[in-house]
């Protein structure tokens, strides 16, 4: 090999990343000692026999261990079992501390809440560079329906199917365009929160009206009820002194005189009011999102994020 002919590791290591994987964590335990470790080097072999393979680098601490292990078992970790990935992909730890698990298949331990789990009898061994490459034969198969973490360069991701271009034509056809429009779905989920967490307020004596103000106040104080008003009049509320005066006789806010010019701060029972409302209306969403709806919900609210931040520069 000339020297031209070398690959730089880093250099392939990044060109590797642009290979979406899944994310998985391989377990095993060898006369009484348990191991687990995060690997993305999973893949199938064969479905008749039904064999599978990973790889784990020599240098890892638990080598030793699944060298000479006679099973192991391989997760295919779950949307929300990021956690999981990270602990087990780091050294120096009890990594099965506070982490629920059973025994299966050769007393391996399992992890609980995964997408998938293979139960493997070790029946071969290879020589992989700095890594060694195991294959297994599956003696027992667990597949459960939850969307599974993905990797991707350098960065965990979300598996999301994407709808075919006829299937979108058909949706629309069948509800109407508001049924794929993002701004009347946000509203309308926007609103019907509103309309149930409406009732919590009543029962603190406030208005929706007021909450809007809080919110407000919660960025930045020592608003006008004009600036305020600006803000939340496309939601339909309005703000005039009148709403601030009657707001601060409920010690929520105090107001202060600048040049005839009514300004609001925040006090301490508007703080917490604040934050109560928004942990109630937060308890709202999630008991509204469908099951199993994690990965959707991360995306959906990195694409608001990314929304806002756009329309925001765009003014």
């Amino acid at each position: 090999m000339t020297k031209n002919d070398v690959v730089d590791p880093m250099a392939l290591r990044n060109a590797l990343g642009c290979f979406t994987t899944g994310v998985t964590v391989v377990t095993t335990c060898n006369d009484g000692v348990d191991a687990g470790v995060t690997v993305n080097s999973f893949n199938s072999v064969s479905l008749d026999p039904p064999m599978v393979l990973w790889s784990l680098a020599k240098s890892a601490g638990s080598f030793n261990t699944y060298h000479t292990a006679d099973h192991f078992a391989v997760h295919i970790l779950a949307a929300d079992q990021e956690p999981i990935s990270q602990r087990f992909a780091t050294r120096g730890i009890d990594k099965f501390a506070e982490v629920d698990f059973h025994r299966g298949v050769g007393g391996v331990p399992i992890l609980d809440g995964c997408s998938a789990v293979f139960h493997c009898k070790t029946v071969y061994r290879y020589e992989g560079g700095d890594h060694e490459i195991y294959v297994g034969h599956v003696e027992k198969l667990e597949h459960f329906d939850r969307k599974a973490l993905v990797f991707h360069g350098g960065k965990y991701a979300l598996a999301v199917p994407k709808k075919k271009p006829e299937a979108l034509v058909d949706d629309v056809r069948s509800r109407g365009f508001s049924a794929n429009s993002l701004t009347y779905l946000m509203g309308l989920v926007y609103f019907q929160l509103m309309k149930r967490a409406s009732t919590e307020l009543k029962k603190r004596g406030i208005t929706e009206t007021e909450m809007a103000v809080l919110n407000i106040l919660a960025i930045e104080d020592k608003r006008t009820a004009a600036e305020i008003d600006s803000l939340v009049q496309v939601s339909g509320y309005r703000v005039d002194d009148a709403v601030l005066r009657a707001m601060a006789e409920k010690k929520l806010l105090s107001l202060t005189d600048d040049d005839g010019v009514l300004r609001s701060t925040l006090q301490d029972a508007g703080r917490e009011l604040q934050l109560e409302q928004l942990a109630f209306i937060q308890a709202l969403e999630d008991d509204a999102l469908p099951d199993e709806a994690y990965a959707e919900t991360v995306l959906a609210k990195d694409l608001l994020k990314a929304t806002a931040r756009k329309l925001l520069q765009a003014e």
